[in-house]
């Protein structure tokens, strides 16, 4: 049975969290922030907390694939990224060569996800792209290869999390066990394909469904259409609504993200000199990490705390920039950059002076302008760049080039992870290995600088539903910047 909880503000579900058991009962929230939100108030009451008391929408459909769809194997994103990337290049597609078109096809798919689990959708969707020729010319070649891929996942098993409610709808989900109340809090985040399932799940398990109900809705059908199929239309929208006006807030325009950044430090800088506590300010922005660098430095330089843990990516750091190089010109990707990081970045590996270097290397085009010094070959001969290879053969072979001067250890938890991300059996060229090898290290963080609790809390508009602030600035309030992001 489903029940549908309607919710107003953050403050209209706090009767229900008290009521939440969670030794029996999961919430299902849509983001990290809320589930931690979540679990602070839930273990204000509880010692303990289950595994599966609070989690993401992503962790419980991994559950569910777990159970259902044991033979599929889920894809990191990465991997993702790399894989599709190389059926991409395959094709030889003239509109397909960008580097975004593979970020740009997988956000498709995950658009296109409840047709392609049909079955019979190709005979169908040809049917209806041949009535509408200016929908075809639009994006009936992305379809297409849409399809394509999906069919190619499918037969060879594999998946993104986010397509998994899609390949669960067609299955008999019944055997999925929970003892108390399933809780789903996904805001205006959720699926048409998701609430799909949410359904489904709802035919043997007690399900409850909160969503957000606001006087507004009328005048932006498509913010809440996910919980129209089960919803209806609402009683308590108004059909001319509009804003109201008040004095507390003010809007700007600004020529270029320093302006803004700029400016929402100013602005903070004279609510704490008003004697506003820096925890109930908040600076938010849809993406707030396309921000947070230039944030931090000018919050630093005023010295104001902020509640945001300061982080360096592994790529950053000098031993993987080293060996990220070395694993480049091996393979013949070459360039003035790569080579004097593999040249000066270690002192042991030093092999020309920086003159000199300076001097022939200057200008490069590909890997055959390294015979300017030939006693300087740093192009691995040996790997062929077109055969494909197994992941723990390109291991094998990138580990010889860490250099001896770095400790081997700092290298572990790079290895564990992609040792275990990946499914066992894919086999990618070298070239491909080696961007997927970046894509990871480019995206897993470190910590270097604890997050000061009673500082600025610096979010992105996602995570803001447990938001308690008195003052808060926004940024970037542009179309583009608030599409719907794929969770």
């Amino acid at each position: 049975m489903i029940h549908l909880i309607p919710y107003s503000n953050i403050q209209s579900k706090f009767g229900l969290i008290e009521k939440f058991d969670p030794r029996q009962d999961s919430w299902v929230v849509s983001d990290l922030q809320s589930k931690w939100e979540l679990q602070k108030h839930v273990l204000s009451r509880f010692d303990v907390l289950p595994d599966l008391a609070v989690m993401r929408a992503t962790d419980l459909w991994k559950r569910l694939a777990d159970q259902f769809l044991p033979e599929y194997k889920i894809l990191p994103p990465e991997l993702a990224v790399t894989l599709l990337g190389d059926w991409i290049a395959e094709k030889e597609l003239p509109w397909a060569k960008s580097a975004l078109s593979v970020q740009m096809i997988i956000g498709q798919i995950h658009s296109w996800t409840s047709i392609f689990a049909d079955l019979d959708h190709e005979p169908l969707m040809a049917e209806w792209l041949a009535e509408h020729k200016e929908a075809y010319v639009r994006w009936g070649h992305w379809f297409q290869l849409g399809s394509e891929i999906w069919q190619r996942c499918t037969a060879e098993k594999y998946t993104l999390a986010n397509w998994i409610p899609a390949l669960l709808a067609n299955l008999d989900v019944s055997n999925f066990a929970r003892p108390g109340r399933l809780y789903f809090d996904l805001g205006p985040q959720v699926s048409p394909v998701e609430m799909n399932l949410i359904s489904k799940l709802a035919e043997h398990l007690e399900v409850h469904v909160l969503y957000p109900e606001v006087e507004w809705s009328q005048m932006m059908p498509r913010t809440l259409a996910s919980y129209r199929a089960v919803l209806g239309d609402s009683k308590k929208t108004v059909s001319d609504w509009s804003p109201t006006q008040r004095p507390a807030l003010k809007l700007g325009r600004f020529t270029t993200q320093l302006a803004e950044t700029k400016h929402a430090v100013g602005v903070v800088r004279n609510w704490l000199e008003q004697g506003v506590l820096p925890s109930h300010i908040a600076v938010v922005a849809a993406d707030i990490e396309e921000y947070w660098p230039a944030l931090r430095l000018y919050f630093e330089q005023e010295g104001i705390p902020l509640a945001k843990n300061s982080v360096y990516r592994w790529s950053a750091t000098l031993e993987y920039g080293h060996w990220l190089s070395s694993l480049k010109v091996a393979l013949g990707r070459v360039s003035t950059p790569h080579l004097e990081v593999l040249f000066f970045a270690d002192e042991n590996s030093r092999k020309i002076d920086f003159d000199r270097f300076r001097v022939l290397f200057s200008k490069l085009y590909d890997a055959h302008d390294l015979s300017r010094a030939p006693d300087i070959q740093p192009v691995d001969q040996k790997m062929s760049l077109q055969e494909p290879i197994d992941l723990k053969r390109f291991v094998e072979w990138a580990c010889a080039y860490w250099s001896r001067a770095w400790d081997i250890e700092k290298l572990e938890p790079f290895l564990e992870r992609v040792l275990s991300e990946v499914p066992r059996g894919a086999s990618l060229k070298p070239a491909m290995w080696l961007s997927y090898f970046e894509g990871v290290l480019a995206r897993r963080e470190q910590s270097l600088r604890s997050a000061d609790k009673e500082g600025v809390q610096i979010l992105s508009l996602a995570s803001t539903n447990w938001l308690k602030a008195t003052h808060a600035v926004m940024l970037n309030l542009s179309e583009g910047a608030l599409r719907y992001q794929v969770r």
